[in-house]
């Protein structure tokens, strides 16, 4: 089946132009309760929220369709983060907040934001069924750009304890800010998801995107006693300083984050990207006294130090940079994970019981008991990394068979925008073949024939070359 369904793009629109223009709020129908609750269709709704502190733990609040947020580009602090602490529950239904714009309020290197996200803080909320798409401006309206302050800056929230995090998917993305020229020695805590998170839950979540800070980045957060399960982050991470914070001691960077405490539980989890620095990096995270169970990671750690806000030591001396994540021992108990080797360098530790020179076959994760009820491996998806089947998985690369291309089964692949992918038969085999687009790209399908059960989701038809070709426009 084929469907002609336009898709969300993917890409927040970054906007120069800043009107002074003010929030409105409109009140949304429902009461707000677990069997009424508040329905947000709109912007003007969702910021209610934030305008009457609906916060507490009795406020359940849900989506009723996908929500445009690029008005917040002309807001003077772009988004505010719903205040106070939010303690009830927020469910996405499944669709998307994008375009959400957020502004650092720079006065000074010691002064800024420090707390930022949609939600200021959570603590016994729950956060589910949602995808959000929030770019962060850290030097807005053409202010100093030599030291920007931020802290405890996530996506979704800035600070959050005690948190129930599922099915929820994030892209972000920091502008207005050059890793390369600024001096960033003053951001910490700097999330994908959340600042700074404890005794939190992650379920089937992932982020993408890129992060820049000094101390305590990553994709999910930086805290203590979290369990992850089925999540995965994909970017790129600048954390080129020493990493460390004022009394709170060694920072780690990692790209799914750091976990410390007494306890803590990672399963079924994966990290791909790049990491620039070169003190407490750990590619996948950094975990103390915590477990890791059938994880991988696929980071490139480039030794980099910035010595000034645009000079850099390519030959830093390292220290505590490890290629999957802290040793084996008393601090972290590892079991069944891989490492690619193929991405070790002088200057970071590894370890023999994660190396793997074939992590992209799936024949060393079968062997590690990864399950395939939860893991799939497909040659031309994710880089040929293995993917977790409750997410999206994604076409990165141009594709060309001249012969059938079968899908993962029963299972979401995406096609990212400028990507093609040339096939004279697609077997869709039970899954879903998305089209994306962006701005200033789309992603396309050429093929001879379809067949399997399954649909793709396109929003016109055209004819090329004995092709039929099907793609979503800019």
């Amino acid at each position: 089946m084929i469907t002609t369904n336009r898709i969300p793009l993917l890409l927040c629109l970054v906007f120069y132009g800043i009107n002074l223009l003010g929030q409105t709020s409109s009140t949304p129908s429902g009461a707000g309760t677990s069997i009424s609750p508040y329905l947000i269709s709109s912007l003007d709704e969702l910021y209610w929220i934030q305008d009457e502190n609906k916060t507490a733990s009795s406020i359940y609040i849900e989506l009723a369709n996908d929500i445009d947020a690029s008005a917040t580009s002309t807001w003077t602090n772009g988004w505010e983060p719903i205040g106070g602490t939010f303690q009830g529950s927020f469910d996405g239904k499944g669709y998307t907040i994008s375009n959400l714009l957020i502004r650092n309020t720079y006065v000074s290197a010691t002064s800024g934001r420090t707390l930022a996200g949609l939600f200021a803080a959570t603590s016994g909320a729950t956060i589910k069924n949602l995808t959000l798409e929030v770019t962060l401006d850290l030097i807005p309206n053409g202010q100093s750009s030599s030291h920007p302050y931020i802290l405890n800056y996530g996506a979704l929230i800035g600070s959050a304890a005690s948190t129930n995090i599922t099915d929820v998917r994030i892209t972000g993305e920091m502008i207005n800010i050059d890793p390369a020229t600024v001096d960033y020695s003053n951001m910490n805590n700097i999330g994908g998801f959340a600042g700074s998170i404890s005794n939190s839950t992650f379920l089937r979540c992932s982020f993408e995107g890129t992060l820049i800070g000094s101390g305590s980045v990553g994709g999910l957060g930086s805290g203590d006693n979290n369990t992850v399960d089925e999540c995965y982050v994909d970017g790129t991470i600048y954390a080129e300083y020493y990493n460390l914070l004022g009394s709170n001691g060694y920072c780690y960077t990692g790209m799914i984050g750091r976990n410390t405490g007494s306890s803590g539980y990672f399963s079924n989890c994966y990290a791909k990207g790049t990491i620039y620095g070169y003190n407490n990096i750990s590619g996948l995270g950094y975990v103390h006294q915590s477990s890791l169970t059938n994880c991988y990671s696929a980071v490139d750690i480039v030794l980099r130090q910035k010595t000034g806000a645009s000079t850099f030591n390519y030959s830093p001396s390292t220290s505590f940079c490890y290629l999957f994540s802290w040793k084996q021992g008393i601090w972290v108990t590892i079991t069944d994970c891989i490492s690619d080797q193929t991405l070790d360098k002088v200057g970071i530790t590894s370890y023999n019981y994660v190396y793997e020179t074939a992590a992209t076959t799936w024949a060393p994760y079968n062997a590690k008991n990864f399950s395939s009820s939860i893991w799939g491996w497909h040659a031309d998806i994710n880089g040929g990394y293995p993917y977790l089947k409750n997410l999206e998985t994604y076409i990165t690369t141009d594709l060309t068979n001249s012969g059938t291309e079968t899908l993962p089964g029963s299972t979401s692949v995406s096609v990212l925008p400028g990507v093609t992918v040339d096939v004279a038969t697609l077997d869709l085999n039970g899954s879903s073949f998305n089209l994306l687009a962006n701005a200033t790209d789309y992603s396309q399908l050429k093929f001879g024939s379809i067949s399997g059960a399954g649909s793709v989701t396109q929003s016109q038809y055209l004819t090329n070359d004995g092709y039929a070709s099907i793609s979503s426009p800019m």
